[in-house]
């Protein structure tokens, strides 16, 4: 057994690189600046003078500081590590990008001879991510979003081959969406939402994302704003065989609502809800399960509406408006699909 003092980083990596120079610790030397280690080292030779499978290497990181591929910086690694055979354990993780503590528990990786297999968790709990990384990671640019302001705790799971390309990703996640604006030209909600002007502010949304190769699904609720008006959302939206199934429910208790082709209109500090459930198809047609506005004793339902790529109507099964307008007449008709026909009632 051998217990080393505290060495640079850099010394040990030549040193590894003497017993075996692979290409990855080629690049990791090249990627290391600084950063100090100190190890406990159990090692057994054969009678070939050959190190035996059955090594143990334990030990801490200290400040090392890396320069990436893509010339970013990852400062500040502190780590405490655990290596035998073919395996890497990583603990008490803590590192920072961008300005940004990120912290993990655990890091596992596996040698699989063809790839390695790496598994943890990874979280920002006391800086959030913004948007200019969230788009550099991404390679996502719009203007139209701006002061994202997130926090997230995620475990993960994804194959690393030995070209350092990713694939098979697994990641499950909670995120503290603190703040997103959105900004728009587009003022045709406004038709309908007498308060918008061309701008949408999320706030303290509370979101759980699953994702893999073939799984897909989003859960969240929080608040928006139009204007300086607060109401509240929540949503669900699942990757079903290339299709997207969403569930959601839109609150309007603070924001006056208008449809003027009913000659309806809501005002302020009243409640009111809206519900929809659909899926929107991999052939971009769209079909909504059921949609139903309630306020008071005022609704709309609809059930099975089928729109094509254009959002243009194939079909509806079922339309029931029972609406008081601001004249205090009373719109109720029922539009019902029967086989190919349809009732007016």
């Amino acid at each position: 057994s051998i217990k080393t003092k505290e060495n640079n980083v850099k010394d040990l990596i030549k040193l590894a690189r003497i017993y075996k120079n692979t290409p990855q610790l080629f690049i990791l030397n090249k990627m290391t600046k600084k950063g100090k280690i100190i190890a406990d080292i159990s090692i057994n030779f054969d009678s070939d003078g050959k190190i035996e499978n059955d090594y143990f290497i334990e030990g801490k990181i200290k400040d090392v500081n890396l320069k990436l591929l893509n010339k970013k910086l990852v400062n500040k690694i502190n780590l405490n590590f655990e290596i035998k055979d073919k395996n890497y354990l990583f603990k008490n993780n803590s590192i920072e990008y961008e300005k940004i503590k990120f912290f993990s528990k655990k890091i596992e990786i596996k040698d699989e001879i063809d790839y390695f297999l790496i598994q943890g968790n990874i979280a920002n709990p006391e800086d959030p991510i913004n948007f200019d990384l969230l788009s550099s990671y991404l390679n996502y640019k719009n203007s139209d979003f701006s002061n994202l302001i997130i926090f997230s705790n995620n475990d993960f799971k994804f194959k690393l081959n030995k070209k350092f390309k990713f694939s098979d990703l697994n990641l499950k996640s909670k995120i503290d969406l603190k703040n997103l604006d959105y900004k728009t030209k587009n003022l045709y909600l406004k038709n309908y939402l007498p308060n918008f002007k061309g701008s949408i502010l999320l706030k303290d949304h509370n979101i759980i994302l699953n994702y893999s190769k073939k799984d897909f699904f989003i859960t969240g609720k929080g608040n928006y704003f139009f204007d300086k008006n607060e109401d509240q959302i929540n949503y669900n939206v699942k990757l079903s065989n290339n299709d997207y199934e969403f569930e959601s429910e839109i609150q309007f208790n603070n924001n006056p609502l208008l449809i003027k082709i009913l000659d309806y209109s809501k005002v302020e500090n009243k409640n009111s809800s809206l519900k929809f459930k659909g899926i929107y198809k991999k052939n971009k047609s769209l079909f909504l399960k059921k949609v139903l506005f309630q306020e008071s004793k005022n609704q709309i339902l609809i059930e099975e509406l089928s729109l094509n790529e254009k959002f243009k109507v194939n079909y509806v099964k079922n339309l029931e408006l029972d609406i008081l307008n601001s004249n205090k007449k009373l719109n109720k008709i029922s539009f019902k699909k029967i086989k190919k026909n349809y009732e007016v009632i």
